[in-house]
This record gives structure tokens, sequence and C-alpha cells, in this order.
């Protein structure tokens, strides 16, 4: 198992909500288990009908593809709530992360990468 972390908000220069996400896709092609936790700026991945600017891939897709190839995606919710974000406005398949959640994830997975 092989957990990613995104804390960057998504469509910004450095590429680093797009880059995790990819990384988490090619993964699962190779037929590995990948985590996926959303915390800080990037909770807002998890909510619908993203706003895609122009030349940027639509993250929200590559979420989605995630999730129907089996990848397990989780927002934290503090970060969540901080935000003003409620579970019943995220992306459907997209569960409730938590620091326990996320330190289970640590524990059993293989590596832990950080975007």
């Amino acid at each position: 198992m092989i957990t990613i972390m995104i804390q960057e908000a998504p469509y910004l220069k450095s590429d680093k909500a797009w880059n995790a996400l990819k990384l988490a896709q090619t993964l699962l092609a190779y037929e590995k288990k990948v985590n996926v936790f959303l915390t800080d700026e990037a909770v807002v991945l998890a909510r619908p009908n993203h706003e895609v600017p122009a030349d940027y891939a639509n993250l929200e897709e590559l979420l989605l593809e995630i999730i129907q190839d089996g990848g397990v995606v989780k927002a934290c919710r503090q970060a969540l709530k901080k935000r003003g974000i409620g579970l019943d406005q995220v992306i459907e398949g997209i569960g409730e992360g938590s620091t326990a959640i996320l330190t289970n994830w640590t524990i059993e997975s293989e590596k832990l990468l950080s975007f």
C-alpha cells in the first residue's frame, strides 16, 4: 500500500495536486493499493464541479478515476470544517478522514508521499 497526502490547493502554478493524482492513477495501473489523503488547502479538491482554469487538467475527473479504479480517498474532517465544507458537499466516494486514519495508513503503508 502507498499513501499519498496532498496538502496544496489545486490549479496552482506548481501542479503538485495534479502530480500527486497522476502518480496515484499510475500506481493503481500497476496494481498497487493506493490511499489518497486530502488535507489543508487540498480539501477543496473534494468538492464537485471544479472550475478548471484554461490549460489545466480536470482534477475532479482524475479523482473519480482513482476512486473507480479502487483507490481510497479521504478528506480531513478538520480541514473540511475549517473551510466550511460539509461531507454532503464532497464528491461521491470520498470519505471523511482523520488523524487516526492517516496514522493507520502511515503505519500500514510501504511509503507515504506528501505533495
